[in-house]
């Protein structure tokens, strides 16, 4: 169709002229993803019957709105203008808005449509990051966004599987990963932690990826070693127990612990009887050593993974023991020909503790050799010496084994009996004063016990 020339807009249209249209704006700018109206005015006389806009493609060519499409509205008799809904890059160009009549057709002049805007831009500031274990890191996100960021998420990819991250993953474990702090925040890193991580922007275009940042986790527990396994201390002097400590990330405490009897005790250090025990000094000082401060002693240290321990330090105390006396861990003096007598002597034992050359399936006869188990309370000597059936009769087992029931031999009493003296009246390990007893049965009964006692700790501790 060729085009009429329209009549003046300054005046009235006269009768039988082409419409007269004008845009409000000879150039419009709109955020990509919002909507736009571009302002059309006709005047026609005849009046106008139909009205279309057209925008010049990429080839200089004049293309016809499609106002089938939904993004599209106005464009009509009644209402000219054009209303563009969420817009994309594509919609931008020169438009025109055209009117026809009966005499012909009116075109504006044109107006160009300028769309802002485009998906984000996403950044991490580093490509690797390092956190020691059990810490908190923050790996940094900035972004820009046009138009305005609707959502920050974040990717993590071990190489086996990929997480997303969001603001409202897990509060105790991240923070961040928000429009308003789109940076990642790990509290307590661990290995799973570790992995390729992205951060992701999303607006009404799309969603911008920053490039890759790696996260690796490193540090252990302390490594807790000492030098020395075993001290001997003379009474009334001074002793440091050597610890050295080994950490990353870097401890924060150290403490030492003192077991004695099954009894465990923290040292807390005062200044006084006891220094050391510090980051910087992680060695234990003990001053004025009493027979008490014997024991087994552990040196601690601490960081944000855990706790690491070393190996015991064994303390003895020495000053008032002979030479032919054994010291035991308490201090108390007893004879050396009772260590490995499989009678206990020490408070806690120690003095018949590794004594045994027996496997953990052999008896220790009271000669020294060593017999299966399953002879001890047969019935039959099989030691040679009759150790391998003494107290059977208070043995659960010999219930059912009537060789095996028999008394223990007088001669085993008498020595009972003779150790009591010995010792002065001193406690035995069956808690039984044996001077006390004036009669030979009371012995045997004690030493039944004691027997007893011997038999059940070999074969607890596999002697």
């Amino acid at each position: 169709m060729s085009f009429v020339k329209p009549c003046s807009s300054l005046f009235v249209c006269p009768e039988n002229s082409a419409p007269v249209v004008n845009v409000a704006s000879n150039a419009y700018s709109v955020n990509i993803g919002n909507s736009i109206t571009l302002q059309c005015n006709v005047q026609a006389n005849p009046f106008h019957t139909s009205v279309k806009w057209q925008r010049v493609d990429n080839n200089d060519n004049a293309v016809d709105i499609d106002m089938t499409n939904s993004r599209y509205n106005g464009s009509q008799v009644n209402s000219p203008s054009l209303v563009i809904s969420q817009t994309i890059t594509s919609d931008e160009g020169r438009y025109f808005c055209l009117a026809t009549n009966a005499v012909g057709t009116g075109q504006s002049q044109q107006t160009y449509l300028t769309v802002v805007g485009s998906t984000p831009t996403a950044t991490v500031d580093q490509p690797q990051y390092s956190a020691n274990k059990g810490s908190d890191i923050t790996l940094q996100c900035s972004y820009t966004a046009n138009p305005a960021a609707s959502m920050v998420r974040w990717e993590r990819d071990n190489g086996n599987t990929v997480v997303e991250i969001g603001d409202t993953t897990n509060n105790n474990k991240y923070g961040g990963s928000a429009v308003s702090s789109p940076s990642l925040i790990i509290y307590n890193a661990e290995e799973s932690d570790e992995g390729n991580y992205k951060c992701k922007v999303t607006n009404s275009v799309g969603t911008g990826i920053s490039p890759t940042t790696n996260l690796e986790v490193v540090g252990n527990i302390p490594i807790v070693t000492v030098t020395t396994s075993a001290y001997i201390v003379d009474v009334n002097s001074s002793i440091t127990l050597d610890c050295q400590v080994t950490a990353n990330p870097t401890h924060t405490s150290v403490f030492w612990q003192k077991v004695t009897g099954g009894n465990t005790e923290t040292i807390y250090i005062h200044g006084g009887k006891y220094n050391g025990s510090s980051i910087s000094n992680p060695s234990l000082n003990i001053s004025d050593v009493e027979f008490s401060d014997a024991g087994t002693y552990y040196c601690y240290a601490r960081n944000s993974v855990g706790t690491g321990s070393s190996t015991q330090v064994v303390l003895a105390v020495s000053g008032s023991c002979s030479d032919d006396q054994y010291t035991c861990l308490d201090g108390q003096c007893i004879s050396s020909n009772y260590q490995c007598d499989s009678w206990v002597d020490c408070s806690s034992g120690e003095d018949d503790m590794g004594c045994s050359p027996c496997e953990s399936d052999q008896f220790l006869c009271a000669t020294d050799s060593c017999i299966k188990w399953s002879w001890v309370c047969d019935g039959m000597d099989d030691c040679g010496d009759g150790s391998d059936e003494r107290g059977c009769s208070n043995l659960c087992w010999n219930t059912y084994n009537p060789l095996a029931r028999r008394s223990i031999a007088k001669v085993s009493a008498k020595k009972a009996v003779s150790r009591g003296l010995n010792k002065g009246g001193k406690n035995e390990a069956a808690g039984s004063n044996l001077y006390t007893k004036k009669n030979e049965v009371e012995a045997e009964k004690i030493v039944n016990k004691l027997e007893k006692l011997r038999l059940l700790r070999r074969g607890k501790n596999g002697k």
